[in-house]
């Protein structure tokens, strides 16, 4: 019995990546400084990622509330 061929993994061009979301580019990379996405993998400078793998669209980034600006956030009446 002939032992399993370990399988690739399949992957797509960035754009064409982008494509398939129905998103652009510059947002796939904003969803992997996110987490929302895995980071691309370079092959001879291009970017590919794994179109199987879907975006995990429940993270929501925490919010700080140190960066709020006081001016618009004053709650109390003039």
């Amino acid at each position: 019995m002939r032992p399993k061929r370990k399988r690739f993994k399949r992957r797509v061009p960035w754009a064409k990546l982008a494509e398939i979301n129905g998103r652009s580019e510059r947002t796939l990379d904003r969803w992997v400084k996110l987490g929302i996405i895995d980071p691309p993998e370079y092959i001879c400078g291009r970017k590919f990622g794994d179109p199987d793998n879907p975006p995990r669209l429940d993270t929501n980034p925490p919010a700080n509330p140190q960066h709020r600006d006081p001016a618009r956030c004053n709650t109390e009446a003039a």
